[in-house]
């Protein structure tokens, strides 16, 4: 990847590094600068921009973190569209969140580029309940950082992050009574566990 001050005239597809707010131009950060956008700017008196472009060997960052968390997913983990390269892993349900916190670990040592964040492993989660999330930093990633990421998710044959969900199960309460146990204290004992459960 590319970066530094583009000429206004050679922006048309560069990748805007700050944001511009200023005569009536509000384009964010990480916009991919149309011709219409590079009027736009040249209409209010800009001449260039810190802008970047990505190199044949790079992947855009929205690709990237797609392609990443698809292959970290598994059961009961819903993934959110691609935005300023992020993607998000939802739970679809109740549950306990099962991580691979060895490979997640592993994936983060690849390159700087590629980042995952989790729940800590078995961490008890809610429906619509963010999980994991990845993020490619900045605007790009080397096809090669996102290949090695891709391998290490599917070197195990199973995914990194997924929801165990929680199942209805039957439960027994076996009480023993001693002589001289009082009512009261065995009524307590069905109690506490039944409020758990």
């Amino acid at each position: 990847m590319r970066f530094g001050d583009t000429p206004i005239d050679e922006a048309a597809g560069a990748i805007l590094a700050h944001s511009w707010r200023a005569n009536g131009v509000n384009f964010s950060k990480g916009r991919v600068l149309s011709g219409e956008d590079v009027e736009k700017l040249r209409a209010v008196g800009v001449s260039s921009v810190v802008a970047a472009r990505l190199d044949a060997d790079d992947i855009h960052e929205d690709q990237a973190a797609a392609a990443v968390a698809k292959a970290l997913a598994g059961e009961g983990i819903e993934i959110t569209a691609p935005f300023t390269g992020r993607c998000n892993h939802f739970a679809r349900e109740a549950g306990l969140a099962v991580v691979d916190q060895q490979r997640i670990d592993e994936l983060n040592e690849l390159h700087e580029s590629v980042t995952v964040a989790t729940l800590p492993p078995f961490a008890r989660v809610e429906p619509r309940q963010m999980v994991a999330t990845v993020k490619i930093i900045p605007y790009a990633a080397p096809r090669s950082a996102v290949a090695r990421a891709l391998e290490v998710a599917k070197a195990a044959n199973r995914p990194m992050v997924s929801v165990a969900p929680f199942k209805a199960m039957r439960a027994g309460l076996v009480q023993t009574r001693l002589p001289g146990t009082r009512d009261k204290v065995l009524a307590k004992a069905v109690t506490t566990p039944t409020k758990r459960l």
